[in-house]
């Protein structure tokens, strides 16, 4: 009897934990809102902000894209055989860019991945 009440209080405890993980996440909505605040402002203002690029690239048309990439693990519940649920990781990647004009103006961005 001990065991299944063990094993019962570490589900809801386990599962709490991950609530709260999952819903301290940004959506792609939100970073996308936070990233449009930056169109006009000089890139360094958005760096100050979101820390150092990963990458840089210079594109043909006299602009850049500054590269902001993020992996992480993403926690989801699966249940198994018994029907106690059992955190798993699962891999999480998300792209931040920021285009870039020759005055170092943000002109644009976009978002990629399951951020």
């Amino acid at each position: 009897m001990q065991g299944i009440v063990n094993s019962v209080i570490t589900g809801i405890i386990t599962t709490g934990a991950l609530l709260v993980l999952l819903t301290g996440c940004a959506s792609n909505e939100e970073i996308e809102r936070e990233l449009t605040t930056y169109i006009g402002d000089y890139v360094n203002e958005a760096i100050s902000r979101l820390g150092r690029p990963d990458r840089i690239y210079d594109m043909q048309n006299d602009t850049k894209e500054y590269h902001w990439v993020t992996n992480s693990a993403n926690a989801t519940i699966n249940t198994n055989v018994m029907g106690i649920p059992m955190p798993q990781s699962k891999p999480r990647k998300c792209k931040r860019v920021l285009l870039v004009d020759e005055r170092k103006k943000v002109i644009g961005h976009l978002v990629e991945g399951n951020c």
